[in-house]
């Protein structure tokens, strides 16, 4: 286990694990599992993205960590076709955090950490593009192609695409400028920044309520939503929160029952799901098999079924109605990290 990462769990142990106060819940949500074909190689600290126009669901770099020695940083893409992986091309260079998003025929990697200035926790700016491929027989492009770098490192973030925008969301930043190496260099961040994907353009919208990393997110009704995640020195949070486009504005919503970091979540029949997620306490923590459903009509929690391999710092991806949930390590930290893909079908929507 490295320095960086036996802090990490030192630092958010305060208040993880904590129930939020004055969440509103039901339990006996429902929800029904299966079992996908598994990633050809475990890996945890990912993302994944669908890319609209074909449904295929892809995901790229991350963690492979046990607790018998330290981290291998990755540079393997995957990709699924609804029944089978397939290995995609290589990333530049290994990284681990990288955030990604769906623009019309192709799939964003955007920054997440790598090694540098002599740590494995550099906060890197850069974006790739893997394109779909429509003149050959291969499905994608051979090469993940450099797009329009971020204007600021923000890694561990919550990103959304919106209309052709991609939106970037609270996650961490290098604390001082030429100070990037290292986990303890970083802090949490407020940001927002949209990126318009035909242009090639940056701007800055209105920044979070609060800052936190390892939240996750989805569009709803054209409304972005954020939820869950962790501060540096308070461990989880629960705070459910909602960002309108068109005014520019966030409000505060009814937060989760549980606060959770390293979370996944996913939007289905207009209702948003959240998966999994860890604790930290001194000297160890654990993994959340809780699945929680929000619905915007009720601003009502309720629990469904439990995930069946609890997971945290696992990739999401809504295809077809459906969660499909990928890798991820089934111990907190960077411990015992998994390959398992398992699917799930939402519950009928709850009375009013």
């Amino acid at each position: 286990m490295t320095a960086g990462w036996s802090r990490r769990r030192v630092l958010g142990a305060a208040a993880a694990g904590a129930a939020a106060p004055g969440a509103l819940a039901q339990a006996g949500g429902g929800g029904r599992w299966r079992s996908e074909a598994p990633l050809p190689w475990a890996a945890q600290e990912i993302y994944a993205a669908v890319v609209p126009g074909s449904g295929f669901v892809v995901t790229a770099g991350g963690l492979a960590g046990r607790a018998d020695r330290g981290i291998d940083i990755l540079d393997r893409s995957a990709i699924f076709d609804g029944s089978r992986w397939t290995e995609g091309p290589r990333l530049p260079q290994p990284t681990h955090h990288p955030v990604m998003a769906g623009v019309g025929d192709r799939v964003l990697a955007f920054g997440g950490y790598g090694a540098g200035g002599g740590g494995q926790w550099s906060n890197r700016t850069a974006v790739l593009a893997l394109g779909t491929n429509t003149r050959t027989a291969e499905r994608f492009e051979t090469r993940w192609r450099p797009a329009a770098p971020m204007p600021a490192p923000q890694a561990e973030c919550v990103a959304l695409e919106h209309r052709g925008n991609v939106h970037l969301i609270t996650g961490r930043t290098p604390r001082s400028e030429g100070v990037n190496a290292q986990w303890s260099d970083q802090v949490d961040t407020d940001a927002h920044r949209v990126l318009d994907v035909s242009e090639g353009r940056w701007r800055k919208a209105r920044a979070a309520p609060a800052a936190r990393n390892s939240a996750a997110g989805a569009v709803i009704g054209g409304r972005l939503y954020v939820v869950g995640g962790r501060t540096v020195g308070g461990g989880n949070v629960a705070d459910l929160t909602r960002y309108d486009p068109r005014t520019d504005r966030w409000e505060t919503l009814r937060p989760m029952p549980q606060a959770a970091g390293g979370i996944a979540a996913a939007a289905l029949a207009g209702r948003l799901f959240v998966f999994g997620g860890e604790w930290f306490e001194p000297g160890g923590g654990g993994v959340f098999r809780d699945v929680w459903e929000y619905d915007p009509a009720l601003d009502r929690w309720r629990a469904c079924s439990p995930m069946r391999t609890p997971r945290h710092g696992l990739a999401g991806a809504a295809v077809m109605n459906t969660a499909l949930l990928i890798g991820g390590a089934t111990r907190s930290s960077a411990r015992d990290t998994s390959a398992v893909v398992e699917r799930f079908e939402p519950p009928a929507r709850a009375r009013q």
